[in-house]
Parts: C-alpha cells; structure tokens; sequence
C-alpha cells in the first residue's frame, strides 16, 4: 500500500484518525506492508504515522529518497547550482521557501523567520517547526549538504506568480529537473530521476512485489505518477480534478476515513 500523507492518510488537523489506524495494522497483520509516500522530508513525517503497525519502510522528499528502518535505501538528489539559483531568486522576491537535504528544510534566518511567523496559526506549524532549521553561513551549508539536496520548495503570493516561477525553472534547468505544484501558489523541484511512481516502482522491484500487487492512494498533482504505478489506483473525495481524472476509483474525503475505506475495500476485500 503506497500511501501519501497530507489530505490523504491524515486527516485537516494532519493526524491519523483511528479507523485508518486500524484499517492499516488489519492490512499489516495479513503481511500487507504500507509505505508512506510523500512530499515531506524524513523529520516532517509525524511519529504517529512511522509508529503505524508494519510501517517500516517511507518514501520521503517527492520520491527522492527510500528510507528502510531509518536508513537510507536509495536516492536521486536535485543539482546544488538549481537548488541554490532558485534559492537565491525566491530569497530576492521575498518568497517562502526551502531547501531540502539530509531530512530537514532549510533557509536563511530571515527567510526562516518569516516561515515560522506566516504557520503561526496554522496545523502545520508542529510539522513545520520539526522539518525546518535556519543557515547562518551558506557555505557552511554546501560543505556539509550540498550533494544530497532533495527537493526546493518555494511559496509565492498568488497561482499566476508561481506559474511564472515554474516556468523559469524549467527554463534554466531544463531536463535535469522535474516541478510539482502541490498547491497553487506554490512550486517544488526535484531532480528529473524523483517520482513518487518511480521509487514505488523501485522498491516493488526489490521486494518481488508485482504492480497489479501495489495499491496507491492520493489526493495531490504531486501523486499523479504514483497513482499511473500502481495496479490498483484510488484518488481521495477531496482529490483535485486531475487526480481523479486519471485515478481507476474514487473513495471518500480524509474527513471521512477516505483512506481506511479504500484499504478495507481494495487490501482487505470487504465490501
């Protein structure tokens, strides 16, 4: 089971309810291993989700990393001069953002600031002050994390100003990179080898495990690839349109234990 996180096994207030808690260990317990597949770095991931019954093995950072047991399965990291240049250019804009590596978001200590001050109010802000740190010296910084960069976020003010951006991106980079908008407004880059798809794809390959075998459910652009992977693909009530357009079924919201429902239908043969 290929699982995404936010607006998929969690619910709005970013836990998991106990009916997909319970969905999940019945699914583990006939040796159905679930695997987290998401967007967030390994630090983002909530401890109640890696404390899930058969939870031993995430696919972190968009698909750029596989973690087994905590320990690094296999990678694809995003070029140090793209990750810095987009940097650098959301920094000059004023943009919120965040480089990725080693598990953790980091940003200038003003850019840091300012994140912290704009989730203030918000469910994510536990998730945010978990996965973010802030860079005092850059250089620092490329000594120690420049060659395991996983991804770039950035957050600008408005849908049309981060078309822009994506644009851009895909310009200077070119086929090195690949972009993903999780929401409107914002922009991630991953290098051009991280799909959430293809790391699911990998680890299948690793374990034996066929894709008619793979069920995956999501909800984001960003799971496009995982849902096109999987054998069984299950896009969630509150999915954008594009996700349930190329999604096989459709369950319920994550109001309404969405994802326990899909694993007890498609894992668990009930219904």
């Amino acid at each position: 089971m290929a699982l995404d996180l936010d607006g998929t096994l969690l619910d709005e207030n970013k836990h998991v309810t106990p009916a997909v808690k319970k969905a999940v260990e019945e699914a583990a317990e006939r040796g159905i291993l679930p695997v987290p597949v998401t967007g967030r770095p390994l630090s983002g991931i909530p401890e109640e989700v890696m404390a899930l019954p058969g939870v031993h093995t995430c696919i972190t950072s968009n698909g750029a990393l596989c973690f087994e047991d905590g320990r690094e399965k296999f990678s694809a990291f995003l070029q140090e001069d793209i990750a810095l240049g987009i940097a650098r250019e959301a920094k000059r804009q004023g943009y919120l953002y965040s480089i990725f590596a080693d598990g953790i978001g980091w940003a200038d200590e003003k850019s840091y600031a300012a994140l912290m001050a704009h989730f203030s109010n918000s469910s994510l802000l536990s998730y945010m002050e978990a996965s973010r740190r802030p860079v005092a010296e850059w250089k620092t910084f490329q000594k120690v994390h420049g060659n395991r960069i996983e991804n770039v976020w950035v957050r600008t003010p408005e849908a049309s100003i981060a078309d822009g951006l994506e644009e851009e991106i895909r310009t200077a980079a070119g086929k090195r990179v690949s972009t993903l908008r999780t929401l409107p407004m914002d922009v991630e880059t991953v290098s051009s080898l991280a799909d959430k798809g293809r790391a699911v794809t990998r680890l299948a390959e690793d374990l034996g495990i066929k894709r008619e075998e793979i069920l995956a459910i999501g909800n984001s652009p960003n799971d496009i690839g995982l849902l096109e992977t999987a054998g069984i693909s299950v896009a969630m009530g509150n999915a954008a349109k594009e996700v349930k357009d190329i999604s096989a079924y459709e369950t319920l919201d994550n109001r309404h234990d969405g994802a326990a429902l899909a694993i007890r239908r498609f894992a668990l043969g009930e219904g």
